[in-house]
């Protein structure tokens, strides 16, 4: 059976500074990390370069809502990542813990691997 990957998607508007926190607590937590800036102003730029070498970026040129920052981010990884995967969305302000994501992402391979048996 294949490993499942363990993708963390951030929808990401004017950020503060905890962003790189989240970034680097996903990361040495095996997730790879896909954020979408939905079109924060140019004096965010500095923030998401910090935490560029670990994550893949995708930027909207203007502000669209968190909807549609979600739904561009799952498109950019159906087309990008292959199956098998598992996807948690984690706001890029902490609302959500990463102890939650990791806990959600550990039940969904459980599950599967349990249906695999």
């Amino acid at each position: 059976m294949e490993k499942l990957r363990k993708i963390a998607l951030i929808p990401a508007y004017m950020p503060d500074r905890m962003l790189s926190e989240i970034v680097m607590s996903l990361y040495t937590r095996c997730f790879d990390i896909v954020i979408v800036n939905d079109g924060s102003p140019k004096n965010f730029d500095r923030l998401f370069s910090v935490v560029r070498p670990y994550v893949s970026l995708i930027t909207h040129d203007e502000h669209r809502g968190k909807e549609e920052a979600v739904k561009t981010g799952l498109e950019y990884i159906r087309e990008n990542f292959s199956i098998p995967y598992v996807v948690v969305c984690v706001d890029a302000d902490m609302q959500n813990c990463i102890d939650d994501a990791v806990r959600m992402s550990n039940k969904a391979i459980m599950e599967r691997c349990a249906k695999a048996s």
